[in-house]
């Protein structure tokens, strides 16, 4: 049985996962092809590599998310409790939250390749927030707290498959960030 507050809960990860999916599109749409695809001129990913990069993420978790669901299911694991992190989620949703305090290189398998098409690096964005929300929908009446997901990052870390997704919507916020500060920034016509 779902309870009202994880119906909230789930729907709270919905609406991070539609807010964030509409600030690349309005980021997207206000730019230039060549703005997305430039990298900054101090360094660092353009605004189209942090995007593929968010996606790269998405894609390795989808797996995991799938395979912790279905264990909760096969294995009967159902709690009206409401959802919670457990300490590997609050640090790494803590740590990844903006504003970004320090950085860390990406493992390699998450390194972005350089896009040709800022447009086919929304589009492959928007698809797989598209399939976060499915496998979040179906998870919908488990206990996503007494299951474990493993990080793709690191397969000595794990954590809660609701801490997975609270990592992963605080991780695609940074991203956003990273790559609005990527972008040419437009400053407003004074008006005398």
């Amino acid at each position: 049985m779902i309870t009202s507050e994880r119906s909230g809960q789930i729907q709270a990860l919905k609406n991070e996962l539609a807010a964030t999916s509409e600030s690349v599109k309005n980021l997207f749409s206000a730019h230039s092809e060549n703005d997305l695809l430039r990298s900054p001129a101090k360094g660092g990913w353009s605004a189209a590599e942090c995007l593929e990069h968010m996606t790269l993420t998405s894609n390795s978790l989808l797996p995991n998310f799938a395979q912790a669901r279905e264990k909760a299911v096969r294995e009967s694991l159902h709690s009206s409790a409401p959802y919670s992190l457990d300490i590997v989620g609050k640090i790494f949703v803590k740590i990844l939250e903006p504003p970004v305090r320090f950085g860390a290189p990406a493992p390699p398998q998450f390194l972005p390749a350089t896009p040709t098409s800022a447009k086919a690096a929304l589009e492959a964005f928007l698809d797989s927030q598209n399939r976060v929300v499915k496998e979040l929908d179906q998870s919908e009446g488990i206990s996503m707290v007494d299951v474990k997901v493993t990080s793709p990052a690191n397969s000595a870390i794990k954590y809660n498959l609701y801490s997975a997704y609270r990592i992963l919507t605080a991780h695609q916020r940074r991203h956003l960030a990273q790559a609005a500060k990527a972008l040419p920034q437009t400053t407003p016509l004074r008006r005398n």
